[in-house]
């Protein structure tokens, strides 16, 4: 059949749980091998690029481009790299890096790991309301 619109093999794509490491994405020059030839090829972005604000860190210091941010995940020990809000800031800086994502991903993925949210925790000792219980007659 010469006029075969889909290819007879579908692209293999890689194992969803399986992450690159940032030497990973340098040595390939930071783009992703798993697309289809039949698309067009992306110009990742270079690590160079700066944030649209620094990325203030607790201990002090501003992270200002992505490759600052790539550094800082590196210098992390491997238990703290290998938690989901780590691995999801890496899997965002990949994306904008290998995808020419905006780099507000990595800018937003970085925020949630180093700052992660508050557990609301509910409090006894609060205030009672002026609207509780009802007071009947006959409970006097």
């Amino acid at each position: 059949m010469s006029g075969m619109l889909y290819p007879p093999e579908l692209p293999t794509f890689p194992d969803k749980n399986k992450t690159r490491t940032f030497k990973q994405a340098a040595s390939d020059g930071g783009v992703s091998e798993h697309r289809p030839n039949n698309l067009k090829e992306v110009i990742p972005l270079p690590w160079s690029t700066s944030f649209e604000d620094p990325i203030p860190l607790p201990g002090g210091g501003q992270l200002l481009t992505l490759k600052d941010a790539g550094e800082y995940i590196q210098s992390l020990p491997k238990a703290v790299q290998e938690t989901e809000p780590w691995q999801t800031a890496t899997e965002a800086l990949l994306l904008v890096i290998n995808q020419n994502g905006p780099a507000m991903f990595a800018r937003i993925g970085m925020m949630k790991a180093l700052y992660p949210p508050a557990e609301q925790v509910f409090s006894e000792n609060r205030k009672k309301t002026h609207w509780g219980k009802r007071k009947l007659k006959r409970d006097q």
